[in-house]
C-alpha cells in the first residue's frame, strides 16, 4: 500500500492494475455444529499484475488464516468455527479485500446442520418421522438411534423421552422403535395373517421318502417390524428358523418352512399343533398326518399283539397267574399274531419254548426244525433268535448247553441288548449266585439296556436277599418303580429301601413318585415319615407338596422343620387356615423365611385381637419384622396388611423415612404378556432404571411419576409397551408422606416428584430454586434434564437477581454452556456481566449469539475486557465492538481501541472516523489509515472530508498529501468522478501555488495542468499567480506539453512566440492509441495522424493555422471514433500584436481583401524586421 502511495505522490496515477477475479461469486456450505472447518478459495489476476491488498471477514466466526495477500493466484484458506453454534443457525457476512485493484466483496453462507441425510434435517414433527419410518423403516432407524434424537422438538414432552431410554435398553434396536411408535399412538402394532389354518396328509407314498416337507404360508397387515417365533408340540416336526423378522416378508408375505420326520409318526392318527406367536398375538396352525393304510394296520395289530405277549411273559415270570394260565396264553396270542406274519421265526420260538414248559418235547422239538434251518441263515441279521434257539436246544439236551453259552456270550459281546443279557444270566454258572446276579443287572443297565426283563429280574432276586439293595441310584429307582407298578415288592424290600439315603436331586422327582406310588398301596406311617422328610431335605415348599406337610403334622411325625415347611407351602392369598399348634409353636422359636413370617403374621392380625395373648406375644416380633421389610424396600401385596397395622405418623423415623417413600409409591402391574419375565420403570430425569420381576403377569414396584415409562421385557432381554397393562396403588398415605418428607428432606426421587412441573412451568420461587440447585447434586440424572434444570435455574435468575441468588453464581461459573439452549446461554452472559463476573462472561461470549446480548451489558463487557487486557488485540471485540459503534453504543475506550485496530471497508472507516471526531476521543492513526485506503482503492467518497480531518494534524505526512492533491488535480483535470461538485478550489490552488514556488521541478507534471487549467477559468489573477502562471507555461513549452488550456491564459499572461498561431486539439480517454483524421475547409482529403500522449490519458495534437484557415478533425481510437465533428479556426489562434505571425496574418486578409497599397506596405514592414533581426543577432 505504502509503494502505491508514492506511486501517486510521484504523479502516477493512472497506472496498470491488476483485474482481479474470485474464483466463485458466492460461498455457500454446510458446516456441522460443534466443530471447525476449513475452506479456501482463490483470488486471481486476469492480467497477471501483482494483487497487494489486505482480506477480512466481516463474521467473528469466520476467519482468515492469512490477512495481507500479495501474488498473481492467491490460495485463499479460511476457518469457520461452528463450535458453538446450533443446527439451524447461519453464518452469514462477507469477505471484503483492500487493494491495489479497488475494493472487492464476496459473500458467504454457512449454514449450519448436524451430521445427517436430508430426510432427518426435515424431521421436526412426530408425524413426519412416522411417515419417514412407513417408507424407509431402515433410514428412520438410524435417525431414532442418533444422539440428537432426543433433542427434537416432539421429543420435549418427558413421557416420550422416558419411553425412548427405555426402550432402547432392549436387545433389540428395530423393536425399540416400533414399540416407540406404537406406544405414541403413531401406528397399530403389526399382525400376522395365517392364510390357511392348518394341513391335512391322508396318504403318504413311497416317494416322498423319510422327510415330509411343508410350508405355512404367512403374510403381514400394516409396516413396521416384529419378531415371530415358532414353536411345536410334537417331536416329529422340525423347522428351518426357529424364528423370523418382518423384514423377511417380501411383497408381505413369508412361507415358512418345517419338515416331517415320517419314521417319527406312529401308526394312524398324528396331530400336531403348530404355534406362530408374536408379542401381541398366538396364532395356531394345525398339521394332520396319516400312517400309510397297509403298514398301519398290521403295524397296530402287531404293536398289540407283542404287548400282550410281553405283558404275559411278565406275568409267568413273575408269578402273578398261574403257570397254565399264562403258557395258554401265550400260545393263543402268539398263533393270532402268526396270521398276520406267518414268516416270523420268533414266534415260533416263542410257541416252542411254550410247549417246553408244559413239557411236550415233541412239539417243541418239531417246531424248532420247522424253523431251525431260517434261524441259522439269518442269525446274524437276528442273533437274538438264534441265541434263544440255542437255549431252548440247551434246555432239551444239556449237552449242548456249552455250545449255547459261547454263542450267546459271542454275541452279547458283539451287541449286548435284553434278551440277550437274561440268556447270559440263565446260561453262566456265575450268576447262580445273587450277588452276581444282581451286579450284572446293574451292569447291563448302565451300558444301556433297559428293559422290564431285567427289572423283573432283580426284583425276583431282591425278594430272595433284600440286602442287595445297597443305594438307591438310577437303575435302582427303575427297577423299584417298575416293581410298584407290578406289585413285585414286599416289605422287606420297601424297609430296606427306606432305610437307605435319600438319592441325589437329580432323582428327587422318580423318587418322590416312587414314594408316593407306595403309600399309596399301604398308608404307612413309615412311608409318610420318608416323603415328608425327602420334602424337607430337597426344600420343596411349592404348594402342590402341602397336602404331605399336613399329613405329617395331623399324624405327629417328628421331623425337624416340618412345620417351617408346611408354612413355607401356604399360598401368599392368605386364605389357608393355620392350625393353632403351629401358631403357639412359633410364640417362642424364630425358623421361618421372609414369605412365611408375612403369612404367619399377616394371619395373626386377621385372626386374633389385640388384646389377644397370642397377638401381644407376637406384636414385638411383627414390629421388628415390618421395620426390617422396610428397610429392605420389600414392595409387594401380602406386606400391605401388616404395613397398614404397623406404620404410621407416630412411629416413623428418621431411617424408615428414606424407604418409606417406595412403599407409598407402589404400584401393582397387571400385563396381558405372559411371556414377561420383568417389568422397567424408567424416568426421563434418571440414567438409570428400576427392574422387577414378573411373576405369573404380575409385578409390584415403586412408581413415582406417571410420565414414567412402563415397559416389559421377555427371557431374552427384548422390550415391550403393552397398551393394556394395568397399574394399581398399593399403599397410600399423604401424611405419612408428608412426614416422610419432614424427616428425609434430601430423598432423591421426592424432590423429582416435588419438581416435575419444572418441564412445562418455569421456576417461580426461592423455594423452588434451591430444590432445583440441590437436584442437581445427583450424579445420575439425564443430561437432557439437567439441562432443562440448569436453564429453569438461569431463567429464575434472569429476571430475579438479587442478592439472595448470589449462591446461583458458583453454579454459572462452573457451568458448561455448551448444551445450553441459545437463549439461555445469552442469559448466563448477561448474569455474569451483572454480578461482575467479567473474564468468565467473556469466555462465555463465543458460545453464544452476542447479538442478542443486551447491548449496553455488553458494551460494558468489551470496555472492561479492553481496559484488563491492557488494549491488546482481540479479533472479537474488534468486530462486536464495530457492530455495536454501528447501532449507537460505543464509549471512549471502544472508539479508541476501534480506532487503532479496525480495519474495514472505506465506508465503514469513514463513519468510524466520524464517529471518533463527534466524540473527540482520541483517534490515533484513524484518518491516515483511512486516507491511504481510499487514495489506494480509488473510491474517492468522502476523501475530501477525511483529508481534512488528517490535515488537521500536528504532523501530516507530505507524501500522503502529495498523493491526495495529484488524485484531485488528475480528476479535476481529466474530469473523473470526485467526493464533491466543487472539485478544485482556490485554497487547493494556494497549496500548488506554495509547492511551486519551492520545488518546480520536482513536481508531478498534473499539478501544472491542474493550475493551467484553474487560471485559464479565473477572471483575475493577481501578480504572483501571474508570476506563477508565467513560469507554468514555459515550463510546459520547454516539455513541449502542450494542452489547450493554455492559450486561454492569453489574457492574463503574455504566452510564448512557439504558441502563436497554435491551434490544439485534445481528448482525454483510457485508450492506449489515439488518431487524428484532419480535412481543411472547404477542400481537402482527410489525413491520419498521430495525436501525442503528454499525460496518460490525455492526448493532442497542434497545428499552425493563418486567419483564413480552418480546419474539421475526427479522433480514433483504432477504428472507434471518440470526437466525431471538432473544428479549429485560424482566427481563434492567439497571436501578440507585433509578431511576424500577426504581421504575415494581416498580409493575407489585405491580399483576400485586395487591399493592394497597404498590401505592399506590410510587405516592407516585414523585410525591415528581417533585415533588422539579422542585423542585430547574426547568429540567428
Amino acid at each position: 500500500m505504502n509503494e502505491r502511495i508514492n506511486q501517486i505522490a510521484r504523479g502516477t496515477v493512472t497506472g496498470v492494475i491488476p483485474q482481479i477475479v474470485f474464483s466463485s461469486q458466492e460461498l455457500r456450505e454446510q458446516v456441522l455444529e460443534g466443530q471447525v472447518h476449513n475452506y479456501e478459495f482463490l483470488i486471481t489476476s486476469d492480467n497477471e499484475i501483482p494483487i497487494e491488498g489486505i482480506l477480512y471477514s466481516s463474521h467473528v466466526c469466520v476467519n482468515v488464516k492469512h490477512r495481507e495477500i500479495t501474488g498473481t493466484i492467491i490460495r485463499v484458506l479460511i476457518e469457520v468455527d461452528a463450535s458453538y453454534a446450533v443446527a439451524g443457525d447461519s453464518i452469514d457476512g462477507e469477505f471484503c479485500l483492500i487493494s491495489n485493484g479497488g475494493e472487492y466483496y464476496l459473500p458467504y453462507h454457512f449454514k449450519v446442520t448436524v451430521l445427517q441425510d436430508h430426510a432427518s434435517e426435515v424431521i421436526q414433527e412426530l408425524s413426519q418421522f412416522t411417515d419417514l419410518a412407513k417408507k424407509d423403516f431402515s433410514t428412520a432407524l438410524q435417525i431414532f438411534l442418533d444422539k440428537d434424537f432426543i433433542r427434537r422438538k416432539f421429543m420435549k414432552e418427558i413421557s416420550h423421552r422416558a419411553l425412548y431410554y427405555g426402550l432402547l435398553g432392549g436387545n433389540s434396536e428395530a423393536s425399540a422403535m416400533e414399540e416407540f411408535l406404537v406406544a405414541l399412538h403413531e401406528k397399530e402394532p403389526v399382525h400376522i395373517i395365517l392364510e390357511q389354518s392348518g394341513d391335512s396328509i391322508e396318504e403318504i407314498t413311497r416317494e416322498q421318502g423319510r422327510k415330509l416337507l411343508g410350508e405355512i404360508k404367512l403374510s403381514v397387515s400394516g409396516w413396521g417390524y416384529t419378531q415371530i417365533t415358532c414353536e411345536t408340540d410334537m417331536p416329529w416336526i422340525q423347522f428351518d428358523k426357529k424364528q423370523v423378522t418382518s423384514a423377511d416378508f417380501k411383497g408381505g408375505s413369508y412361507n415358512w418352512m418345517y419338515k416331517v420326520e415320517i419314521a417319527k409318526l406312529h401308526p394312524g392318527k398324528n396331530d400336531a399343533c403348530i404355534w406362530i406367536k408374536t408379542p401381541y398375538e398366538k396364532l395356531t396352525y394345525t398339521v394332520h398326518i396319516n400312517a400309510p393304510a397297509k403298514v398301519r394296520k398290521k403295524r397296530e395289530e402287531n404293536k398289540k399283539g407283542w404287548e400282550k405277549i410281553y405283558a404275559l411273559l411278565m406275568a409267568y415270570e413273575n408269578k402273578q397267574m398261574p403257570d397254565k394260565d399264562a403258557l395258554d396264553a401265550l400260545e393263543q396270542q402268539a398263533t393270532d399274531i402268526m396270521k398276520h406274519d406267518p414268516d416270523n421265526v420268533r414266534l415260533h420260538l416263542l410257541r416252542a419254548w411254550v410247549y417246553l414248559l408244559e413239557n411236550k418235547y415233541q412239539m417243541t422239538i418239531h417246531v424248532l426244525e420247522w424253523v431251525e434251518e431260517a434261524i441259522r441263515r439269518g442269525k446274524e441279521e437276528d442273533p437274538e433268535a438264534y441265541c434263544f434257539m440255542l437255549y431252548i436246544r440247551a434246555l432239551l439236551n444239556k449237552e449242548g448247553t456249552s455250545f449255547a453259552r459261547e454263542q450267546v456270550n459271542h454275541y452279547f459281546e458283539k451287541k449286548p441288548n435284553a434278551l440277550l443279557a437274561y440268556l447270559e444270566l440263565c446260561l453262566n454258572p456265575n450268576y447262580a449266585k445273587e450277588e452276581n446276579a444282581y451286579q450284572f443287572l446293574k451292569i447291563m443297565f448302565e451300558e444301556g439296556i433297559h428293559s422290564p426283563i431285567l427289572y423283573s429280574l432283580a426284583c425276583r432276586i431282591l425278594k430272595v436277599n433284600p440286602r442287595l439293595l445297597e443305594q438307591v441310584g438310577q437303575f435302582e429307582l427303575q427297577m423299584l418303580f417298575y416293581g410298584v407298578k407290578n406289585h413285585l415288592l414286599d416289605d422287606n424290600i420297601k424297609n430296606q429301601m427306606l432305610s437307605l439315603p435319600t438319592p441325589d436331586m437329580k432323582f428327587f422327582s422318580i423318587y418322590y413318585r416312587l414314594l408316593c406310588a407306595l403309600y399309596k398301596e399301604e398308608e404307612s406311617r413309615s412311608l409318610l415319615e420318608a416323603i415328608c422328610g425327602l420334602l424337607v431335605r430337597k426344600g420343596k415348599t411349592d404348594k402342590k407338596y402341602q397336602k404331605w406337610y399336613v399329613l405329617g403334622i395331623q399324624r405327629n411325625i417328628s421331623l425337624t422343620s416340618l412345620e417351617e415347611y408346611y408354612m413355607y407351602s401356604l399360598s401368599e392369598s392368605g386364605q389357608d387356615e393355620i392350625p393353632e399348634r403351629i401358631v403357639e409353636s412359633y410364640m417362642d422359636k424364630d425358623g421361618l423365611d421372609e414369605k412365611s413370617k408375612c403369612i404367619l403374621y399377616t394371619y395373626i392380625v386377621k385372626k386374633y385381637n389385640k388384646k389377644s395373648q397370642i397377638y401381644k406375644n407376637y406384636k414385638k416380633r411383627m414390629e421388628d419384622f415390618v421395620n426390617n421389610q422396610i428397610q429392605k424396600g420389600n414392595v409387594n401385596g401380602r406386606m400391605n396388611r401388616l404395613y397398614h397395622e404397623f406404620l404410621s405418623v407416630d412411629s416413623l423415623n428418621d431411617s424408615q423415612a428414606k424407604v418409606v417413600p417406595d412403599l407409598l409409591f407402589a404400584k401393582k402391574i397387571t400385563t396381558s404378556f405372559p411371556f414377561a419375565r420383568r417389568v422397567v420403570i424408567r424416568y426421563a430425569q434418571l440414567q438409570q432404571e428400576v427392574i422387577r420381576p414378573v411373576s405369573n403377569q404380575v409385578a409390584w414396584v415403586p412408581v413415582y411419576m406417571d410420565t414414567a415409562a412402563v415397559i416389559f421385557e421377555d427371557e431374552y432381554g427384548n422390550r415391550y409397551t403393552d397398551p393394556s397393562y394395568q397399574i394399581k396403588g398399593v399403599f397410600q398415605d399423604d401424611a405419612l408422606l408428608a412426614r416422610c418428607c419432614e424427616l428425609c428432606p434430601t430423598h432423591m426421587m421426592i424432590h423429582l416428584v416435588h419438581a416435575e412441573h419444572f418441564e412445562y412451568e418455569p421456576i417461580k420461587e426461592e423455594e423452588e430454586l434451591y430444590l432445583a440447585m440441590s437436584l442437581l447434586n445427583i450424579t445420575v440424572l439425564e443430561n437432557m434434564y439437567r439441562q432443562m434444570l440448569l436453564e429453569a435455574i438461569i431463567q429464575y435468575c434472569f429476571t430475579h437477581h438479587t442478592q439472595e441468588t448470589i449462591e446461583c453464581d458458583s453454579l454459572l461459573l462452573e457451568l458448561n454452556c455448551e448444551r445450553l439452549e441459545p437463549d439461555t446461554r445469552i442469559q448466563v452472559v448477561e448474569i455474569l456481566v451483572e454480578s461482575g463476573y467479567y473474564p468468565e462472561a467473556y469466555d462465555r461470549l463465543k458460545m453464544c449469539q452476542w447479538k442478542k446480548i443486551d447491548k449496553e451489558k455488553l458494551l460494558y463487557l468489551l470496555t472492561r475486557r479492553i481496559v484488563d487486557s491492557m488494549y491488546r488485540y482481540d479479533r472479537w471485540i474488534v468486530i462486536i465492538g464495530y457492530w455495536l459503534q454501528e447501532r449507537g453504543f460505543y464509549n471512549e475506550i471502544m472508539l479508541s481501541y476501534l480506532a487503532k485496530f479496525f480495519e474495514g471497508t472505506n465506508e465503514q472507516m469513514y463513519h468510524l472516523l466520524a464517529t471518533v471526531k463527534k466524540t473527540d476521543t482520541e483517534y490515533r492513526d484513524l484518518p491516515g489509515r483511512v486516507l491511504e485506503q481510499i487514495i489506494v482503492t480509488g473510491n474517492f467518497r468522502h476523501i475530501c472530508q477525511v483529508y481534512e480531518w488528517y490535515s488537521e494534524q500536528d504532523y501530516p505526512l507530505e507524501t500522503l498529501q502529495k498523493a491526495y492533491y495529484v488524485l484531485k488535480c488528475h480528476c479535476y483535470f481529466c474530469q473523473e468522478k470526485w467526493d464533491q461538485l466543487d472539485l478544485f478550489t482556490a485554497q487547493d490552488a494556494s497549496i500548488l501555488e506554495g509547492w511551486f514556488q519551492t520545488e518546480s521541478q520536482s513536481l508531478p507534471l498534473i499539478y501544472a495542468f491542474a493550475l493551467v487549467k484553474y487560471y485559464a477559468a479565473c477572471e483575475y489573477l493577481d501578480e504572483l499567480q501571474k508570476e506563477l502562471a508565467q513560469q507554468i507555461v514555459g515550463l510546459l513549452c520547454r516539455r513541449k506539453s502542450w494542452i489547450k488550456e493554455i492559450i486561454e491564459l492569453d489574457r492574463h499572461i503574455f504566452l510564448p512566440y512557439e504558441l502563436e498561431g497554435r491551434g490544439i486539439a485534445q481528448v482525454v480517454t483510457k485508450e492506449e492509441k489515439v488518431t487524428i483524421g484532419l480535412r481543411y475547409i472547404p477542400y481537402g482529403n482527410e489525413e491520419r495522424f498521430y495525436m501525442e500522449e503528454v499525460y496518460p490519458g490525455v492526448f493532442t495534437k497542434s497545428f499552425v493555422l493563418f486567419a483564413d484557415e480552418s480546419l474539421s478533425y475526427r479522433i480514433y481510437a483504432g477504428t472507434k471514433v471518440i470526437i466525431e465533428d471538432g473544428r479549429l479556426d485560424g482566427t481563434e489562434c492567439f497571436m501578440s500584436q507585433d509578431s511576424r505571425y500577426a504581421c504575415l496574418n494581416r498580409s493575407v486578409m489585405l491580399a483576400r481583401n485586395k487591399q493592394d497599397e497597404e498590401l505592399l506596405e506590410q510587405l516592407k514592414e516585414i523585410d525591415e524586421a528581417d533585415y533588422l533581426r539579422k542585423q542585430l543577432f547574426p547568429l540567428l
